[in-house]
């Protein structure tokens, strides 16, 4: 009990936000986010996000919630019960069972190119650092109004980048990425430190291409060359981004992976027979040698142990053995 009383209180501790799964009716689940106030062993004190939850959302005495919490870009879940109601939005609830590894990823993942610039806001808090990112985003807009303005059409334009702006971009060298809807993992030759902020610039290449301006958080920052040039593997996590930027990632991502099925579908069903056959062929060849080689020493082995039983039976006895022989036949015949 004691080993589960220090888990609950490695992974859940006051002041932290996490994540909260409460039945609904017809087993369904409703995901919301809560403050925890208080842990004192395996009791926790929940402050839930909202007043009033949807109808039939099971938080009264006895009902079991899950918990979920991250750390190091990795996620964890333990079940809880309540065990009493406060007024307002508080609840009183008590670890149930282990602390599991949970799938952090809501996301879907993609490996693209894209052009993206980085930069390191030194010495600025959190607080400054969003503050810079916001006045980033509104001189952005305001340069997306003007540019509408100044349509001599007078329709409009859904494009963030102004012309000039695009042939710029589109000069800067992509970049090998791993992105979603909650971060990206980039190769870069600079060691950044866990939770070191970082000012991203991203292209998105889209029908009406735009950038987006985002801080992130960096994870984890693994090196995976050495020597004189270095590189590391890094993840970053999105802290500060506008939810329509983040909407307008994950439907790039999206958009790319049904072009990448697409591409493996007319690849696969526009191939011909001899195209077909050919790429059979090597598994077609390699189950062929296998059965040869298998027949091979099976025969080889049968025909060594039929030598060695020959040799045993016919080879040329010494004289110590005809002399025993002898002997043996001889006190045989002496007692008959």
């Amino acid at each position: 009990m004691s080993e589960e009383l220090s888990a609950y209180a490695k992974y859940f501790q006051a002041g932290q936000r996490v994540g909260v799964s409460i039945p609904l009716p017809g087993d369904e689940v409703f995901r919301d986010w809560a403050v925890l106030k208080s842990v004192v062993e395996d009791l926790a004190e929940l402050q839930l996000s909202r007043d009033i939850l949807p109808h039939g959302a099971q938080v009264h005495v006895g009902a079991i919630l899950e918990l979920r919490t991250a750390i190091n870009d990795n996620g964890y879940c333990c079940r809880s019960m309540v065990v009493s109601e406060s007024p307002g939005r508080n609840l009183l609830v008590r670890f149930i069972g282990e602390v599991i590894y949970d799938e952090l990823r809501e996301y879907f993942r993609i490996d693209v190119y894209l052009p993206l610039q980085l930069s390191i806001p030194a010495g600025l808090t959190n607080a400054e650092a969003k503050a810079e990112w916001l006045e980033t985003r509104r001189k952005r807009l305001e340069q997306k109004t003007q540019e509408v303005f100044l349509d001599e059409a007078g329709a409009g334009t859904e494009e963030t980048v102004p012309e000039e702006d695009r042939s710029a971009w589109e000069n800067v060298p992509p970049i090998a990425a791993n992105i979603s809807g909650g971060g990206l993992r980039v190769t870069i030759p600079e060691e950044l430190k866990e939770d070191v902020l970082v000012n991203i610039e991203l292209y998105l290449p889209l029908p009406a291409p735009m950038v987006i301006d985002v801080v992130g958080q960096v994870i984890s920052a693994d090196q995976i060359h050495f020597g004189d040039d270095p590189l590391y593997s890094t993840a970053i996590r999105f802290l500060y981004i506008d939810e329509r930027d983040r909407d307008r990632i994950i439907n790039y991502v999206s958009v790319e992976q049904l072009e990448l099925l697409r591409r493996f579908r007319k690849g696969f069903l526009t191939m011909t027979p001899g195209e077909f056959a050919l790429n059979a062929r090597p598994a077609l060849r390699t189950i062929l040698a296998r059965f040869l080689y298998t027949v091979l020493f099976f025969c080889v082995s049968a025909w060594l142990m039929f030598w060695l039983i020959d040799y045993h039976r016919d080879r040329p006895k010494s004289e110590i053995h005809k002399i025993f022989e002898q002997g043996l036949r001889e006190y045989l015949n002496k007692y008959k």
